[in-house]
């Protein structure tokens, strides 16, 4: 008779997702992550060689699902701004368990090793920020105007579509401002981006 599939690889990436979370990676150490799970620090290093390797399936346990929503929406027959629209509002509406993730992947990002910054990096430029490069180079000499290079391209669309929804949903109730739901902010962050802040009918230095 097979033996039952063991359930202690997702006790421990469960289990370091939430110290990640709470200490950050460096701060949560392997034993810490082996006791909440139920087991011991012995298993830990029989499925994940590394606490990196551990963190990047962290990561990819819930950015698989992300990605994946991401995918669907670029693979869509819509022009360039209305897919980078949809993408703002699914960013903006992550499930809390996606959303921890990207929470404990900003914090890698801000405070991290330089060796874990670029397994982020390398994952992230093999996914989302690969999707949207296509994506722009394809919409680049029609809706993009081709003077823009396309890494500045993809940096202001980072900048004020994506961005903007991560913040407000780490503030929470403590945001400073009272926005419209991810799908309104989307839209409104899509108009500052195809017309400008600038009101251009004003001319420079004139009352």
């Amino acid at each position: 008779m097979a033996r039952p599939p063991s359930d202690i690889r997702p006790r421990i990436i469960e289990s370091a997702r939430g110290l990640f979370l709470r200490k950050g990676v460096d701060g949560a150490s392997l034993r810490q992550i082996a006791k909440e799970a139920g087991t011991n620090i012995g298993m830990v290093y029989y499925y994940f060689e590394t606490k990196d390797e551990l963190f990047l399936q962290v990561v990819e346990d819930r950015y698989a699902g992300v990605l994946a929503r991401l995918q669907d929406i670029f693979a869509r027959e819509l022009p360039f701004l209305e897919r980078v629209t949809l993408a703002s509002a699914s960013i903006g509406e992550l499930p809390e368990e996606e959303f921890e993730v990207m929470r404990i992947v900003f914090g890698e990002l801000v405070r991290s090793t330089p060796e874990r910054k670029k397994l982020v990096m390398d994952r992230f430029k093999a996914g989302h920020v690969g999707l949207m490069l296509r994506a722009l180079t394809e919409a680049s000499g029609g809706e993009i105007d081709p003077r823009h290079p396309l890494p500045v391209a993809l940096i202001s669309i980072v900048g004020a579509m994506v961005l903007p929804q991560l913040i407000m949903r780490m503030a929470g109730d403590a945001a400073p401002l009272t926005l419209p739901e991810p799908a309104k902010l989307a839209e409104a962050l899509t108009e500052v981006l195809r017309y400008g802040l600038l009101n251009h009918e004003v001319s420079p230095g004139k009352d």
